[in-house]
């Protein structure tokens, strides 16, 4: 039931993926506890749920909510997956789930690194187009008022005017805004 109602109230608030990923996990687990799979056919599937909110992850803005999700079906399938007399031995079965929680800890931090990477590049600036050049520091070529002059930006020569005051060829300016082909700037203080 828990389940049903995770992907209710997933459904229902679209974008929060957190219900919809608790849900998904907990019917998978009904299904197992009602006796539909073997033990080995739920493990290689808890894996492979895992593996799905691994890439959904990389594909989607939830700032490790599915990794998390992920490495818990991945630890819980890895755990289910094992069978016969390999459980009998507490060493092999120590030594094994200290191999599984390092592999769950590894994707872990290697999704982790690549989010965080990630939003680091979406608060950068752009490197292309308009918003590139503005609040960039140069020198005036020429006189600049409303009606115009020249400067020199990124080895290209600009267009540029002012908003009511007047700059001398030689002073330093500050893009602040493009129309067009000619810049728009003011005096850097």
């Amino acid at each position: 039931m828990v389940g049903i109602y995770g992907l209710i109230f997933g459904f229902m608030s679209p974008g929060t993926y957190v219900p919809e990923m608790i849900g998904a996990i907990c019917l998978i687990l009904a299904l197992y506890g009602m006796g539909l799979f073997d033990v080995n056919v739920f493990g290689v599937l808890i894996i492979l749920i895992a593996v799905i909110l691994f890439i959904a992850e990389v594909l989607t803005p939830t700032f490790g909510i599915l990794t998390t999700g992920g490495a818990v079906c991945l630890i819980i399938g890895a755990l289910i997956l094992p069978k016969g007399p390999l459980l009998i031995n507490p060493q092999w079965f120590n030594e094994f789930l200290a191999i599984i929680i390092g592999v769950a800890s590894a994707s872990v931090g290697f999704f982790l690194f690549a989010v965080s990477a990630v939003l680091k590049m979406r608060k950068k600036r752009a490197k292309v187009g308009a918003e590139e050049l503005i609040g960039h520091i140069t020198k005036a070529e020429t006189d600049i008022d409303e009606e115009g002059g020249t400067i020199k930006l990124k080895g290209e020569r600009w267009n540029a005017r002012t908003s009511g005051e007047r700059l001398n060829k030689g002073e330093k300016v500050e893009v602040v805004d493009r129309d067009g082909l000619t810049l728009l700037v003011k005096r850097k203080e």
